[in-house]
């Protein structure tokens, strides 16, 4: 398989790095439809909301935050190499995704959910999806004991 860049530029992308790449993916995606569906849920306590007639903006959501994932090269990164600065990149999707949803929700007419659902949601993923490219330093950070301790 080969990526290219433009017309006379393309360079081979490994079938490994391709299967990794589409794990996260579906890893990420699965993680945005929890995160929404946990914060669709919570808002549904208060007042009568209806989850199966509203899935497909959740979706739509879902493929939204994956587009941009994509496009700020989110796949392109060896997350266990990375400083933890290079999770801006996972937050500027966010950022970039969260209007825009947001502006679709409120220009629907029957406000398939509710903003806050958009918004907890979306930072439940953001904060799920960084905690899942960190997991080994959060984990070896907290189980390694302290020296001389």
């Amino acid at each position: 398989m080969e990526l290219q860049i433009n017309k006379r530029t393309r360079i081979p992308v490994p079938a490994d790095h391709m299967r990794r790449m589409l794990g996260w993916m579906v890893i990420d995606a699965v993680v945005v439809l929890a995160a929404y569906t946990f914060a669709f849920f919570a808002r549904a306590i208060p007042s009568p909301l209806y989850f199966f007639q509203n899935f497909w903006f959740i979706v739509l959501a879902t493929v939204i935050i994956s587009v941009m994932l994509v496009s700020f090269g989110v796949y392109r990164r060896i997350w266990s190499m990375t400083s933890g600065h290079d999770a801006t990149i996972i937050l500027s999707a966010f950022v970039g995704a969260t209007p825009l949803i947001a502006l679709l929700d409120v220009a629907i007419v029957a406000r398939p959910i509710p903003l806050s659902v958009t918004l907890i949601g979306n930072f439940v993923a953001m904060s799920s999806i960084v905690a899942l490219r960190y997991r080994s330093r959060l984990v070896t950070k907290t189980v390694r004991p302290s020296p001389g301790g």
